[in-house]
Parts: structure tokens; C-alpha cells; sequence
């Protein structure tokens, strides 16, 4: 495995020519915004080298008590069609431990 790390940061932070956007931070989709997820969102707002692409809860409309910040991503009900549409480098999956597999497989 030490040994893919390499290649993996190298194209990570590496231009590739036919690339059509420039990729400077790591683009992180939220699954669950439950206390751990809530908690895991607010602190990814807050590092430079990630960047909140959307945000995925069963009940992302009629959720309410979010912070105001969060009404700049995306919501998305459903994880494939949030994945499609967001292309993320990282997805923060915070589901119970019973759901959590299904997302990650």
C-alpha cells in the first residue's frame, strides 16, 4: 500500500495537461448530518484544503437547524445521484454503523 501512496499524492498535486479545471483543494461530499456528521461538516468548513461539494441527507428539505452556511452546497437525497453529480476526491460517510457499509462498498 506505501507504495500506491506516491503515485495517489502525485496526481493529486500534479497538473495533468488534459485536465479542463485546476484541482486545488480535496472536493468532499457529506453523507449524514447527524451529530458526527454535523460536527465532521463544520470542521471540513474550516480547513483550506477541502472544499464542500454537497451535502447528502434523506431529509435534506425539510431539514432544518443546519448551519446558514450550509445553504451554499448542494443537498442531495440520493447518494448516487449526488456522487454522479459531484464528483468528490472524498466522501465523508456518517451514517450508523448498519447503513455506513452500503455507502462505502
Amino acid at each position: 500500500m506505501s507504495a500506491l501512496a506516491p503515485a495517489v499524492w502525485r496526481s493529486r498535486n500534479v497538473a495533468d495537461p488534459g485536465e479542463d479545471r485546476k484541482r486545488d483543494n480535496i472536493r468532499l461530499l457529506v453523507v449524514g448530518l447527524g451529530n458526527m456528521g454535523l460536527s465532521r461538516a463544520l470542521a471540513y468548513q474550516k480547513l483550506d484544503s477541502f472544499e464542500i461539494v454537497g451535502l447528502v441527507v434523506c431529509g435534506i428539505n425539510g431539514r432544518t437547524g443546519l448551519p446558514d452556511s450550509f445553504g451554499n452546497y448542494p443537498g442531495y437525497t440520493d447518494f448516487d445521484v449526488a456522487l454522479s453529480a459531484t464528483r468528490p476526491d472524498v466522501v465523508s460517510i456518517n451514517t450508523w454503523p448498519d447503513t455506513c457499509a452500503g455507502f462505502a462498498i
